[in-house]
């Protein structure tokens, strides 16, 4: 019987053998640059998408809106409030694709009236902020929640609850988002926990039709960096939890750990800062287990957000991926049936 040795063997390299290698070699890398996104669309849930689902509106809908890198959230709940979460980047293109989007989606009625019971603005970030000034020209704006974030020292005078330190924030973009949040003379309360677990909690509905948010985080009166105001907040409706989190960075997660603060088991993850690398640290995944995941993210963004690392945490504890750069609108819905169900690839021109 024949046999082959290869104990020892000798590999003889030439200069064309050489030539041949790193050519291949080229045209691998080429390859998997250029199929660089559909590779990505297929471990980040672009199979699932999906424009056929029927919306049930007697239950809960919450719409993350592509807005490039930035985030913009409607929530419509059982009642027929509605709430805003953040609101864009001070540029045309994403302030346009966000009032198309509410215009075509969350206030589709011709007799509907153009109301957010809430606005919610997770932090004075441009990314976050930017298009505020458009919704309150807009819209009209019942309560407003707002960050221990100050454009001066007049504004400081209005929190009961001011720190020992504080944070002034005087860009141009924040300025005109508070003054427009003065100009509508609306209820304003901030996002501590003072205030926001207490009775000016977000809550509505009645029996089986119940809703409520609860608020884990800013512990601290007074942090540094503007991302680490943003809260880190869970929507209970039926048996299914959402999470929704801004730019809420490891700081955050550290605090809300630390604090002994028992954290739910959550269907749905806003996920933190893009999907950055400050964000979503492993311990805290580990507590929350989501189920699904978004990312609010700019395609082909300059932060190369989400990051690998972002990806692969979650990857480690089997949670499914929409993102809006390659999901475009991402909306989730859980309906009456207590079921929920994501669905995404919606476009809006």
């Amino acid at each position: 019987m024949a046999t082959k040795k290869f104990k020892n063997a000798k590999i003889k390299f030439s200069l064309a053998r050489i030539i041949i290698f790193l050519s291949l070699c080229a045209v691998i890398v080429s390859g998997c640059l250029i199929f660089r996104t559909p590779i990505e669309r297929l471990i980040n849930g672009d199979t699932l998408e999906t424009t056929d689902v029927v919306i049930d509106y007697n239950g809960l809908v919450i719409h993350y809106i592509d807005v490039g890198q930035a985030d913009c959230i409607a929530i419509e709940f059982p009642d027929g409030k509605k709430m805003l979460i953040d609101a864009a980047v001070n540029k045309d293109e994403s302030i346009n694709k966000m009032l198309s989007y509410l215009s075509t989606n969350v206030f589709d009625l011709p007799t509907e009236e153009k109301v957010f019971d809430i606005v919610l603005l997770t932090h004075s970030d441009a990314d976050h902020c930017g298009g505020m000034p458009e919704i309150f020209e807009n819209y009209e704006v019942k309560k407003v929640y707002r960050p221990q974030v100050y454009i001066n020292e007049q504004d400081k005078q209005n929190d009961a609850y001011v720190g020992t330190q504080t944070l002034i924030k005087n860009t141009e973009i924040y300025t005109r988002t508070i003054n427009a949040m003065y100009e509508e003379n609306c209820e304003m309360v901030y996002t501590n926990l003072n205030t926001a677990n207490s009775k000016d909690k977000i809550y509505g509905g009645s029996g089986l039709d119940e809703y409520y948010f609860k608020f884990y985080s800013p512990i601290s009166s007074y942090y540094d960096d503007p991302n680490d105001y943003s809260p880190i907040m869970s929507l209970h409706y039926r048996n299914k939890v959402l999470m929704f989190t801004g730019d809420a960075e490891k700081v955050n997660e550290n605090e809300v750990l630390a604090s002994g603060q028992v954290l739910p088991k959550v269907d749905v993850l806003k996920v933190g800062h893009h999907g950055s690398n400050t964000s979503s640290q492993q311990e805290f995944l580990n507590k929350i287990l989501p189920t699904y995941a978004v990312i609010q993210v700019g395609e082909g963004n300059s932060y190369n957000h989400p990051t690998d690392g972002c990806l692969n945490r979650l990857a480690s504890i089997g949670t499914t991926v929409f993102r809006t750069d390659l999901n475009n609108n991402i909306i989730c819905n859980v309906n009456t049936n207590n079921e929920l169900i994501m669905c995404s690839g919606i476009k809006v021109e």
